[in-house]
C-alpha cells in the first residue's frame, strides 16, 4: 500500500522467547513471496515478479495474496516466539 499500513495479527501464542522472531518473519515473507510468484526468479521472471509485486502494492487495498503472505510470515514469527531460542518452525509445523 503506497500510503498506509496493514495490521496482520499473528494469533494467540504463549511467548517463551523473542530471539529470532524478526529473522523468522523475514524468512517467511521471502519464502511466501517466492511461492506466490512475487519474489523473483531467473532473468525475465525476476522483472515480472517485481512488476507483479509493485502492482499489488500500488493500490489502497491489500490484495488477498499479500494478506496471505503477511499472515504466514507473522505466524512464523509467532511460532518462533513460542519456542526457546532461535528455532523457527518447519513448513509442516507452520501448516498445522
Amino acid at each position: 500500500m503506497p500510503h498506509g499500513c496493514q495490521a496482520i495479527p499473528p494469533g494467540p501464542i504463549q511467548v517463551t522467547d523473542t530471539v529470532g522472531a524478526g529473522d523468522a518473519f523475514m524468512a517467511g515473507l521471502v519464502s511466501r513471496l517466492l511461492h506466490a510468484g512475487l519474489g523473483g526468479g531467473p532473468g525475465d521472471e525476476a522483472a515480472m515478479a517485481r512488476a507483479a509485486l509493485r502492482a499489488a502494492t500500488s493500490t489502497d487495498r491489500l490484495p488477498a495474496i499479500l494478506s496471505e503472505v503477511l499472515t504466514a510470515a507473522a505466524r512464523m514469527a509467532a511460532l518462533t516466539c513460542a519456542r526457546e531460542g532461535a528455532a523457527p518452525p518447519t513448513a509442516v509445523a507452520l501448516a498445522a
